[in-house]
């Protein structure tokens, strides 16, 4: 019982809209405070979990926290994007990989200078980089299920950004 009121915890912490918490506060810089806000929160919350309960616990605990930042009770269950929140909790279970993540999305972002674009290129490189770089099958199997989560829930702005477009 104990062990699932952690986990309803844990959904909440990932649900919780910084965005709304810090709006007043940080308005200069909101889009940055509300990114390292979601990345720490689930980094703390994977790691809490993990030296709590253990390596599976932690990759439950990923999921519920991903989970609930994209469907946030607090949100009515919105639309949110989470990638801020997976690559914070995935920087704990795998570290190396997210740095190698985190490195090609930036460099996808010089380049092509869109942000959904890079975020579906970092998400297919972490993908792949997990077949070479994942320390154990679980974090493999994690990584594919919340990449291909990410890409789904961004296919409506792919879409609309595709709409705009004419090609002649």
């Amino acid at each position: 019982m104990e062990f699932f009121l952690l986990l309803i915890l844990v959904y909440l912490v990932g649900a919780i809209p910084w965005e709304k918490c810090l709006g007043s506060s940080f308005r200069r810089n909101l889009i940055l405070w509300v990114l390292l806000f979601d990345f720490f929160s689930a980094a703390i919350v994977v790691l809490l979990i993990w030296w709590g309960f253990g390596f599976f616990a932690a990759h439950l605990a990923a999921i519920l926290v991903v989970l609930g930042q994209m469907f946030s009770c607090f949100c009515k269950f919105r639309e949110r994007s989470a990638y801020a929140v997976a690559a914070g909790a995935l920087l704990i279970l795998s570290p190396v990989l997210i740095l190698a993540g985190l490195l090609f999305y930036l460099l996808s972002l010089l380049v092509t200078r869109y942000i959904i674009l890079s975020n579906f290129l970092a998400t297919i490189a972490v993908i792949i980089l997990s077949f070479v770089l994942a320390t154990h099958v679980t974090v493999w199997f994690l990584i594919i299920g919340l990449g291909a989560l990410l890409l789904f829930r961004q296919q409506k702005n792919w879409r609309k950004r595709w709409r705009r477009r004419k090609i002649f």
